[in-house]
């Protein structure tokens, strides 16, 4: 309990995050916020643990958290949205804890498409979005996986080479609580709000009108970035011709 109230006495949300549950080591909070959507939940109800260990990633890949160190949490919420849109809630997600990072530490971000923050070409957070349909709603568990108090040595392998945390970008100790409590702010905001998702994106986009290379199923393929269309899926320029790409592809 005391833990949550430390969290919870942050909050200037409405509604999301009100719901709080905390483990102090888990397998994965996406995972739990599904057991917490079957049995019993409020929306914005949000996960949170010290420590995941089995935490699923886009495209089968896994995020690991840092005992104390980073943010790994997943809101579990509503919307009413057609299904052509849903993919806009990846790109609101990214825009949500980007701006949550720079409003409650100064340091800016950029966006790769979908919903990777990168911080000097290295990546800062990861997030992965599930939803289920429901009657007229979609019900959607939203994971983010955000570095925040982590040093070099706590990233192994090839993290080393390719992750980097708030701390080590800031020099400065980083208070979770109130960051958590700014990005769940904006999430809120962002969901109300749903029209400056895109123009929003768009400003902290990493490499618009840039060369990229991208995963189409099996095969990778290059081409130029040139935007994104309404309902948040890709334009790449590819072979003279701009083709429409959705968030199953991934950018290198």
């Amino acid at each position: 309990m005391f833990m949550i109230k430390r969290f919870q006495d942050k909050l200037t949300t409405k509604y999301m995050g009100q719901e709080l549950k905390y483990f102090q080591m888990t397998e994965s909070t996406n995972q739990d916020a599904w057991h917490l959507y079957e049995n019993d939940y409020i929306n914005g109800s949000v996960v949170l643990t010290d420590r995941q260990y089995k935490g699923r990633g886009r495209h089968g890949s896994h995020w690991f958290s840092t005992k104390d160190t980073s943010l790994t949490f997943s809101i579990l919420y509503e919307v009413t949205l057609p299904m052509e849109k849903l993919g806009l809630l990846a790109l609101l997600s990214a825009v949500s804890v980007a701006t949550g990072i720079r409003v409650s530490t100064g340091l800016g971000s950029a966006l790769k498409w979908p919903n990777d923050i990168i911080v000097n070409h290295r990546k800062l957070c990861g997030i992965l979005v599930e939803t289920r349909r429901a009657k007229d709603k979609t019900i959607v568990v939203t994971g983010i996986g955000l570095n925040v108090n982590e040093r070099e040595i706590d990233f192994e392998g090839d993290l080393k080479a390719t992750a980097t945390s708030i701390k080590l970008e800031t020099g400065n100790k980083i208070i979770r609580e109130h960051l958590l409590a700014q990005i769940l702010y904006h999430f809120e905001y962002y969901l109300e709000n749903m029209r400056q998702v895109i123009p929003q994106w768009r400003f902290l986009c990493a490499h618009k009108n840039q060369k990229i290379f991208f995963h189409q199923g099996k095969n990778i393929i290059e081409g130029v970035f040139i935007d994104l269309d309404e309902f948040g899926h890709a334009l790449i320029e590819t072979n003279g011709k701009v083709e429409t790409y959705s968030g199953n592809s991934i950018i290198l």
